[in-house]
């Protein structure tokens, strides 16, 4: 992920929220596959648990309270999205979201991307990336 979005609002909505995790989302890209409640709670993700809401973007940047690093387990590579899936279930209002539209967000998870964002940067970063 290649962003600057303004992570001062990640960190007062995570103080405020009281979750124990408080996603980025972004509501004016894709693919939408978090849902956010009218509380600011995530609710849902991927649609495996059939609840309704609005659909944001999962930027992949997210705050933490120090009791969510015992949910991850040593030397076991996973996915924080069932984590979060599971904490859902457990307890709602544990994961948070606030949707952050503002600033430079790119996913460079694809080599094709990825390329293309190193060249843009390359010739000075004055293009759009």
């Amino acid at each position: 992920v290649i962003s600057n979005l303004p992570l001062s609002r990640l960190l007062v909505a995570h103080e405020g929220a009281g979750a124990e995790v408080t996603l980025v989302l972004r509501s004016n890209d894709g693919p939408r596959q978090v849902t956010l409640n009218e509380y600011n709670e995530v609710c849902d993700i991927r649609d495996t648990l059939g609840r309704k809401g609005q659909k944001c973007l999962f930027t992949g940047i997210y705050a933490v309270k120090k009791a969510f690093l015992d949910r991850l387990k040593q030397d076991l590579r996973e996915s924080v999205i069932n984590i979060f899936l599971e904490m859902i279930g457990e307890k709602p209002g544990a994961v948070a979201g606030v949707i952050i539209d503002e600033g430079l967000w790119r996913d460079a998870g694809s080599r094709e991307e990825y390329e293309r964002i190193n060249e843009v940067l390359l010739k000075g970063g004055n293009g759009v990336i």
